[in-house]
Order: C-alpha cells, then structure tokens, then sequence
C-alpha cells in the first residue's frame, strides 16, 4: 500500500520493498498486488523477500513458522513464474488441481528481487544459488565477517551458473552533516531509544532472532542472551556500549570524509549498495 502511494506521486525513484515476508502471504496475492504497483510506478518494482522471525507474525500463517526458510525460497520461485506471466498449480477447495495465472500484467517482464538476511551465512549461499541479489545489514555482524558471507554468496552464485557476480546491498543507519559533534549529539538518544526498541521486541523470543546472539558470556544455555536478567542500570550501561560500538562502525554517521572512508571500507568487502536507513527517531527537519 505505501509503495503504491509512493509510486504514484513520483516518476523516477524506484518503489522497493524491504522486505515482503512471504510466509505470512499467499504467492499469488504478492504476485499480483506488486504487479499493481509496477503499472502505477511504469515498471520501478524491485522487492526484498525475507523468511520472517517473529513468531507473533506468523499468526498470518501459522502452518509456516516452522518451515519458514524453505517456505520463502520456494515461494519466491512461484512469485516469479507468476510475474513472467506463467501458468502454476495450486489445488482449489475442492481439492482439484488448477491452473493459475495472475493479472494485471506487471510492466517489467522479470521482477528485480533480492533476498534479505540477518546474517545467516547460509542464507547468502542460498541466495547465490538461486541468483538472487542480497539485502543485509550490520546488526550482529562485523564489516569483516559480511565480507566472509559476500564472497560464499559470490562462489555459489557463479557455480549455479548465474551470469555476473550477484549484487549485494547494505543496510546502514545514516545521519551526515559537516560537523562530526553535531552528528554525534543529534543521533546519540534517538539511536540509543532505537536500539532498547529493538531489543524490547526480541526479549521474549531472543534466541529465534540471529541479530542479538551474543557470542560469549549472558549465555542461556540455548546460546541466546538473557535479556530479561538485566538490571535497569545495566541495560543503560549495554545500550551505552552498544550505541558507541554501532556508532562507530556499524552505521553511516559523521562528516562526508568519515562516511566516505566507511564506502570505502565496506566497498572493500564486496558491498554494492548501500541503503541509507533513516527511521531511527531523528527530527525530519
């Protein structure tokens, strides 16, 4: 619904969804839905398929959860014969098999589609084999352990015969202005505010979220953080910690000299793109 209004008030940028998760929805409605949005927008749809988390989520879909990965990757086959304009079976309610074709027509006649990972090495591969582009981010992985990800991504991508080498776009909260104290004042509490956000959602379901692992000590024996045992004090201390650690190498923040060393280095590892994430909480003035 958002890519559609955006499509329609402007010409040129390109309408992407970061990210459909597409166990929570039936292939053809994704198919046919973005299809309405590739004819308002005159063929500018690209979309991020993701496998989803969240329990809570999956009331959409609860036969799903437990499969979720396997349901993206072959769901995502089916949204694109869909979007090709090819016939595909599914069975009816009276348990006949039929086949189905969706409409309207989509402008673009292959859909431009990345797969989203939260760090899952074997997403990347997965994603390679099947000549995906990748979405990522830097929320529980190094620039050094993506660049790992990026070139497994990369040799499973050229040995399933994919033309090109694949194209991986990085997610990076960004905030630049000419001086490097107003960046630092200006993002500090809102980014702090995002972070507790963040980790409020995962408390109760922490060890099905890869991005809030912990790699040694607050260990619950499921290999997930104990968020709930934490001290008010001590989230302040963690969320300060983690604000100092995110911001100096896990976003897009400072002075265009400082950020552009951060292209440079992310560049260095294989990242193609960059998606400037903006939602934080910072004052839109």
């Amino acid at each position: 619904v958002a890519g559609a209004a955006v499509a329609a008030i402007t010409q040129h940028v390109g309408i992407r969804a970061g990210s459909v998760v597409l166990p929570l929805h039936h292939p053809a409605r994704v198919a046919e839905e973005w299809s309405v949005v590739d004819n308002i927008s005159q063929g500018r749809v690209g979309i991020s398929f993701a496998s989803g988390w969240q329990p809570n989520d999956f009331v959409l879909k609860p036969e799903n959860f437990k499969d979720n990965k396997n349901v993206m990757l072959r769901n995502l086959e089916v949204v694109r014969q869909l979007w090709r304009g090819e016939a595909v079976t599914f069975e009816n309610p009276l348990g006949e098999k039929v086949e189905i074709r969706t409409l309207p027509r989509p402008v673009q006649k292959e859909l431009p589609y990345w797969v989203t990972s939260a760090g899952n090495p074997q997403t990347f591969i997965d994603a390679g084999r099947i000549g995906a582009n990748v979405l990522t981010h830097l929320l529980g992985q190094t620039v050094e352990e993506l660049g790992d990800k990026i070139a497994a991504y990369r040799k499973a991508y050229k040995e399933a015969g994919h033309a090109g080498p694949g194209y991986v776009s990085l997610m990076l909260h960004s905030f630049v202005a000419p001086d490097m104290g107003f960046v630092r004042k200006t993002v500090k509490q809102p980014l702090i505010d995002y972070l507790k956000t963040s980790l409020n959602l995962v408390k109760q379901y922490a060890w099905t979220f890869p991005a809030f692992k912990k790699r040694e000590g607050m260990d619950t024996g499921q290999g997930s953080v104990d968020l709930q045992s934490l001290a008010p004090e001590e989230m302040d201390a963690l969320m300060e910690y983690s604000f100092e650690r995110y911001f100096e190498g896990s976003g897009l923040f400072g002075t265009p000299e400082s950020c552009g060393a951060m292209i440079e280095r992310i560049k260095a590892v294989g990242v193609d793109d960059v998606a400037c994430l903006i939602d934080f909480g910072i004052d839109g003035d």
